[in-house]
């Protein structure tokens, strides 16, 4: 994803990757302190047969980090039995 940002000694559009939403650091691994990580894995909608694996990392209140989707891998598959 690619974000506008304006130099200050200047009036022209540099593209340049968007900044990360955690100051440039992101929470991996997220073992980070106060973290939690959760493996889901079901159905990308009610009319497939295929399933996905989601692992998000969450910290209370509120806050939720979903950093892996993709096809479900042989690793999580006893979790959709």
């Amino acid at each position: 994803m690619l974000a506008e940002r304006k130099p200050r000694r200047s009036r022209h559009v540099v593209r340049g990757p968007a900044p990360h939403p955690h100051g440039g650091k992101p929470p991996w691994p997220p073992r980070v302190a106060g973290w939690t990580t959760t493996v889901y894995v079901g159905h990308p909608h009610g009319q497939t047969d295929r399933y996905i694996e989601v692992i998000m990392a969450t910290r209370p209140p509120r806050e939720a980090l979903v950093f892996h989707v993709m096809e479900l891998s042989d690793l999580y598959r006893h979790l959709a039995d």
